[in-house]
């Protein structure tokens, strides 16, 4: 069970219990999910995406369904780990600078 409590009103809720496909469409083609608290509907950012970033997402699926991968694919695919949390973490500090 992961339990959390809303910073707002302090309820008390499991993530499984709600919807975690609400979206936003942000400036610059930025797409922002998140969650809401079922009792005061304060919101809380689950991720950011753009296209660049499904992108690398589309091509990590990819990979992860080829067996056996040949060295230089498991290579391409610790390389695209390591950029996709880059571009989480780029994409994430200019969607909330532009909020």
């Amino acid at each position: 069970m992961n339990k959390v409590t809303c910073n707002e009103c302090q309820h008390e809720y499991e993530l499984t219990h709600i919807n975690t496909n609400l979206k936003e469409q942000l400036p610059n083609n930025i797409e922002r999910y998140y969650i809401e608290c079922p009792n005061c509907k304060a919101q809380y950012t689950s991720y950011y995406l753009d296209d660049d970033l499904k992108k690398v997402q589309a091509e990590i699926k990819r990979l992860q369904k080829i067996y056996p991968l040949k060295i230089k694919q498991k290579n391409k695919l610790v390389r695209l780990r390591k950029k996709i949390l880059l571009m989480h973490n780029t994409l994430k500090a200019q969607a909330e600078n532009t909020e």
